[in-house]
């Protein structure tokens, strides 16, 4: 066998698709940090870091279209050299000729798949922790330098601090994810934005500390506020605590979780536990505050309906460290709250207490009067139990520390009140996501507001995510197979067009190789576009179509060679 030809054609073919892919991923890669850049996300340092981590991940991208450009090149050169000729009139075939284009196809069709499947996702989670580690660094110096600190993308929150800087991180023994690093922060101020940017609420302390970890690629923050004052501007309502904690908080990322940042093992396994996927994982939590929040309106309003509890709720202060019971002559469901009024002389009463055990002696410290109250419940995290609102209206308040003397007030909001036991029996969290969807497909869940919808959200999303998960293996499988394919092409249509402008060859393997990425996410996008198995299939299928349509215009032009 001809080694010599082979292995001269092979160096050819190497040296032009190391130099073609090396200047496409790194066009590539610095147009993907412009973003980032713009949004102030990355520093100057941290650029050159990203765009590193960031190439290896645009060669999938940039193989196929280098591997036609280096076949186009080099076999136009020797169909215009009559090297090709002259092979033929040795005795060669036009199969032995293409066979080193073959060979490198079939390298670089196995290589990429390996390497989309098992490289491209660590250089993924390496260009997002440079990203999440320059946050740390650009949120100490826009704090010190006296700017607000607003690139929370899940949270409306504004944070301003006198100064900050970084500790090394405490160890939490209860906690099982420790903190990564530890910002201290003195004289803060953290505002809460509405919709429309309007102040919803501002919390002031001394002392805080934002706690940042990391675990499975995912990054967050908690903010933890000491001897916190806040104020409420909707409702003109002051409050104080010894401790706040906001949180958890994700940090600002352009690489928004995606399945193509995932290695095939990873994939899997998302496949086994839905819930390790964030997008899932807030469609759960949604689920779970919505379950967990009917399930409470539900305890209060039976307590508040028993004439065997008196009409009496117990409810349990997170500010004021005691106990409140609340007691309505007259309780109205209205949607997501609970309406109550007051039925003649028979008022609507609060009493509080320091201290209570069930079966225990109830010794009140302060009563509340009033003709109407209405009562909410507030969510603050699937990890923790909802909060219970109670907003007063016409007040009167006796105080024992007043002597008996009382004041009037026009409305009233309690402090946050809890239910004194866990809400729901079994932790949401520790059950698979089916047993959650048939719990809120039972009669006492799925006619309340937002229960129907949040499972179904919950249920189409994890269809969809596996749908991703599929498209996704067969989008880098396809874009694997589409190397092989443009490599002899191009040798192909550089034979068959010989004696053209070098530009017009390639300008043939380039549209091909256009229409065959375009096709290849377009059936992706197909695909998941619906949880439906006939959108899914579509959408392979079309995903597919253009290496068939590069399989057959190869095979055709080959052909036509083969009959000359």
């Amino acid at each position: 066998m001809p080694w010599t030809l082979y292995r001269y054609i092979l160096v050819e073919l190497l040296k032009l698709l190391a130099i073609t892919t090396a200047v496409l991923v790194t066009v590539i890669s610095f147009a993907a940090a412009v973003k980032p850049l713009s949004e102030g996300l990355l520093s100057p340092a941290a650029l050159v870091r990203f765009v590193g981590f960031s190439a290896p991940t645009m060669i999938v991208f940039a193989l196929p279209f280098a591997a036609a450009f280096a076949s186009t090149l080099t076999f136009i050169r020797m169909a215009a050299d009559n090297e090709v000729l002259a092979c033929s009139a040795s005795g060669l075939s036009y199969r032995s000729v293409l066979l080193p284009p073959i060979i490198l196809g079939v390298a670089m069709t196995m290589g990429l798949f390996f390497t989309a499947n098992y490289v491209i996702p660590y250089f993924y989670a390496q260009a997002r922790q440079t990203i999440e580690h320059d946050i740390v660094t650009l949120l100490v110096n826009d704090l010190n330098s006296g700017k607000a600190f607003d690139r929370f993308p899940d949270r409306d929150l504004v944070v301003f601090a006198d100064r900050a800087g970084e500790r090394p991180p405490p160890v939490l023994p209860e906690a099982d994810i420790q903190p990564t690093r530890l910002i201290e922060l003195a004289g803060v101020a953290v505002g809460q934005l509405d919709h429309a940017s309007r102040l919803r609420m501002d919390i002031t302390a001394q002392r805080a500390n934002i706690l940042l970890f990391h675990q499975s690629d995912q990054s967050w923050a908690t903010i933890a506020l000491r001897d916190a004052r806040y104020f409420d501007p909707t409702r003109g309502t002051l409050g104080e605590d010894e401790a706040v904690n906001i949180g958890p908080l994700k940090l600002p990322n352009p690489f928004r979780d995606r399945p193509k940042m995932f290695s095939l093992p990873q994939l899997r396994q998302i496949e086994q536990q839905p819930a390790l996927y964030d997008r899932v994982r807030e469609e759960r939590d949604s689920l779970i505050n919505a379950l967990s929040g009917e399930r409470l309106r539900q305890l209060v309003r039976s307590s508040l309906e028993n004439d065997h509890t008196g009409n009496t709720v117990i409810l349990a202060s997170t500010g004021y460290g005691g106990y409140f019971a609340l007691r309505a002559p007259d309780v109205r469901p209205g949607g997501t709250t609970i309406r109550m009024r007051a039925d003649g002389d028979d008022p609507v009463t609060v009493e509080f207490a320091p201290a209570y055990e069930p079966g225990g002696v109830w010794a009140p410290t302060r009563r509340y009067e009033a003709q109407q109250a209405t009562l909410g419940v507030e969510q603050i995290s699937p990890e923790r139990d909802p909060n219970l609102r109670v907003e007063l209206t016409e007040v009167r308040v006796y105080d024992a520390r007043l002597g008996g003397r009382s004041t009037e007030h026009s409305a009233m909001t309690l402090p946050r009140l809890l239910w004194p036991e866990p809400v729901l029996a079994d932790d949401p969290r520790q059950i698979g996501l089916e047993p959650l969807i048939n719990l809120a497909r039972q009669p006492g869940y799925r006619d309340a507001p937002g229960v129907e919808t949040a499972s179904d959200n919950l249920q189409n999303r994890t269809v969809r995510l596996m749908y991703q998960i599929t498209a996704l293996i067969h989008d880098r499988a396809a874009s694997a197979v589409a190397c092989l394919l443009l490599t002899v092409l191009g040798s192909v249509l550089s034979i068959h067009l010989k004696g053209q402008m070098t530009l017009v060859v390639y300008f043939w393997s380039f549209l091909l190789a256009i229409i065959t990425i375009l096709l290849i996410y377009a059936g992706e996008n197909v695909a998941t576009s619906r949880p439906s198995p006939a959108y899914l299939y579509m959408g392979l299928g079309l995903l597919w179509s253009g290496n068939v349509l590069l399989a057959v215009i190869t095979g055709w032009v080959y052909c036509r060679l083969a009959r000359n």
